[in-house]
């Protein structure tokens, strides 16, 4: 038998949403792609070096999902749980009296290794307005009572920028920081990566290092795993 991942449609309140999977993306080069979307906004980057710092928990765990579509069943694995991330960003130098609704946000972290890319704008707060120094962007599906998928809080003032994300994996909600990294079980220990880009301000994190532990158990044709993972590192600069 076959499982096959079945792809469900959700909404979202926020404006954007990027999911990119595979280990085939390289960091100098998504770098070069933000440092030119800067650009073409107008911005000029600002390098930030070590005094930066994340770190990030992930709890998932399998359930198998079926659905049925013009009669036919289609089941799959989905990962069910919540992760979080914190980070503190140095904005030493930055004017934040110049940002605005346009004012861009990139949160890339599980570089090349996991699923969870945010790419918006401070506009996808609609509280948001100019001079304000927070912002809570907020994604969720369903219509008569949404049930909230991610939630990405950004504070700053003019010595940093604090960031906290909260996201609720699940077959609405399909993404995860680390989760496509573990294919066995047993003890977790690896290292992953992440970018945060916000105004002119970009960071990168380059040897996140993640360590946890992962169980599984069988339903007899797949292997479904119980994850919970911990990850923490400083900006290497470029």
């Amino acid at each position: 038998m076959t499982w096959t991942t079945v792809k469900m449609e959700y909404d979202m309140n926020a404006q954007t949403m990027m999911c990119c999977s595979g280990t085939g993306r390289c960091n100098r080069v998504l770098i070069t792609l933000v440092l030119g979307f800067a650009a073409s906004l107008g911005f000029v980057t600002t390098k930030v070096w070590a005094t930066d710092s994340i770190q990030f928990t992930e709890t998932v765990k399998d359930q198998v999902v079926c659905v049925t579509n013009q009669g036919v069943e289609t089941c799959g694995p989905h990962g069910f749980g919540r992760f979080t991330i914190n980070a503190k960003i140095s904005l030493a130098g930055v004017i934040i009296n110049q940002f605005n609704t346009n004012t861009p946000v990139y949160i890339d972290v599980g570089d090349g290794v996991g699923d969870f890319i945010f790419s918006g704008s401070l506009k996808d707060d609609p509280n948001y307005v100019v001079g304000k120094k927070r912002a809570t962007i907020v994604q969720s599906h369903g219509k008569s009572k949404p049930v909230i998928d991610l939630q990405v809080g950004l504070t700053w003032n003019w010595k940093e920028l604090s960031v906290h994300i909260v996201g609720n994996p699940s077959a609405y909600y399909p993404y995860s920081i680390f989760r496509d990294q573990v294919v066995d079980a047993g003890i977790v220990n690896g290292s992953s990566s992440a970018v945060i880009y916000f105004g002119d301000t970009i960071s990168l994190f380059d040897d996140v290092t993640v360590v946890g532990n992962a169980k599984t158990t069988t339903n007899g044709v797949v292997n479904l795993f119980n994850i919970k993972i911990k990850g923490k590192g400083v900006s290497a600069g470029f």
